[in-house]
């Protein structure tokens, strides 16, 4: 077998930086004109809808188009070094003067640490909400409160009317402390829709699977998933997340 020499090596490396740079142009089409913003969304379809694109986001396309971004400046690095004394010549005839080849490059470093940078240490403008977005917010969130009210005054409505059995008052005392306890616990809990299955799980020491089995959760869903886009596939709402949480809290002391 002939050993790979400079020249071919060279045209793979165009030829991957070609097909790189087309998928590029192809997922930037996808993330703006097919997994269209949440804005968008609510002007096309009324509500703000899940995308997606051979089961991904425009978040996950998203962080593919990074990924491929970062592979393409590699590719480039490795195309100017194939190419180092070619360029050498080529900047020396097109600038004579080795003052102005240092200031050419200098400047071109400093756009380059500039632009690398630049992520890192942008903040984000916070504007007003997005049209259709804080009604709808509003709405969910009242009518989870109403429940959690309607709940609420069911709850001590039925413990209002038990009466204590003879020879029991202790124990009842200490279910309805548990339960006193526990409901004052589920309105503190600080759970968002970007949160995970997973990070809850860590973070309240639980199990994930046994939160997906009481959730009505298949198991072969993520662990990763976020719980605000799961939950409007399985249609479960945030209380009931607390009480799982609460559940299996109380099942593992």
């Amino acid at each position: 077998m002939k050993p790979i020499t400079r020249q071919k090596l060279n045209i793979i490396i165009d030829i991957i930086m070609f097909l790189v740079m087309g998928a590029l142009a192809a997922i930037g089409f996808i993330i703006r004109y097919i997994l269209i913003p949440g804005s968008e969304r609510w002007e096309k379809y009324g509500r703000n809808v899940d995308l997606t694109c051979w089961g991904m986001d425009r978040h996950e396309w998203g962080l593919i188009h990074l990924v491929l971004g970062i592979l393409l400046i590699v590719l480039l690095i490795l195309h100017i070094i194939f190419h180092w004394t070619m360029i050498v010549n080529y900047f020396k005839r097109l600038l004579p003067n080795p003052i102005w080849r240092y200031i050419v490059v200098g400047g071109i470093i400093i756009l380059t640490c500039i632009f690398a940078a630049s992520p890192f240490l942008m903040l984000p403008e916070i504007g007003a909400p997005i049209r259709g977005q804080s009604e709808s917010f509003r709405q969910i969130h009242s009518e989870e409160i109403f429940t959690f009210q309607n709940e609420t005054a069911e709850i001590e409505g039925q413990f209002d009317s038990i009466e204590p059995i003879t020879g029991s008052g202790e124990l009842h005392e200490k279910d309805k402390k548990k339960k006193d306890t526990r409901e004052k616990e589920a309105r503190v809990l600080d759970i968002k829709g970007y949160n995970t299955i997973g990070e809850l799980a860590g973070m309240y020491d639980i199990s994930a699977a046994e939160m997906k089995k009481r959730l009505k959760i298949p198991l072969t869903v993520s662990d990763n998933e976020q719980l605000g886009r799961i939950r409007r596939i399985y249609g479960f709402t945030m209380r009931e997340v607390e009480d799982c949480i609460l559940a299996l809290k109380d099942k593992s002391k």
